[in-house]
């Protein structure tokens, strides 16, 4: 709330991560609703010029009928006033990146690309840490989650705590990802947990 008494809708581009929210801004009479660049947080809305309602899950809207279905981009924000809601703004476009991207191609070695990717990674999981609880992480058997739960280690191994789903028909066959996951995490140092499930 601060950051959006500082800067108003511009507030977007200092965050980072996941979110969908919505602001009652009482000087301006309006609603802000905003949500993350690609869109991974859910943020829906109806207008339908008399009532304007949202939400985080479609099915409150689609109960209360009158619902364009149509898709917006994600990286958006909505203001709405009295007079209505606003066109919705596009803050991020992932299409613009990727020309941005082609148009500036990089000339980097493989060793610092390698050196680029471990940064980024390192810099993402620092920010993913920084919590007063324990940090929870999937860990599988595959090479994303085995890198992200080294990182997470490097950091603070008291804080990582990991979760492999096991499924019962996979138990003792080649398939069962719980042995190499729990390997990992004893490698790793760090606590870990298989839930049995059935498919």
């Amino acid at each position: 709330l601060h950051l959006y008494a500082e800067r108003g809708p511009e507030m977007v581009h200092a965050l980072r991560g996941m979110f969908a929210f919505g602001i009652w801004d009482e000087r301006q009479q309006e609603l802000f609703l905003a949500r993350d660049p690609l869109g991974i947080k859910p943020l829906y809305y109806a207008d339908d010029g008399a009532t304007f309602r949202f939400a985080t899950l479609v099915d409150a809207l689609m109960k209360g009928g009158r619902v364009d279905t149509g898709e917006d981009a994600a990286g958006t924000t909505v203001r709405v006033g009295h007079g209505g809601s606003r066109e919705p703004s596009c803050y991020f476009s992932v299409s613009e990146e990727f020309r941005k991207a082609e148009a500036a191609p990089g000339t980097l070695a493989p060793a610092a690309i390698d050196e680029q990717i471990r940064a980024i990674l390192g810099d993402s999981m620092r920010h993913h840490m920084v919590s007063d609880v324990p940090v929870g992480i999937f860990l599988s058997s595959g090479v994303d989650s085995s890198v992200l739960a080294a990182l997470g280690a490097g950091l603070d191994r008291e804080k990582l705590q990991a979760i492999t789903l096991g499924f019962r028909e996979y138990r003792g066959t080649p398939d069962d990802e719980t042995v190499l996951a729990g390997k990992h995490a004893g490698q790793l140092g760090i606590r870990q947990t298989t839930q049995w499930i059935e498919r």
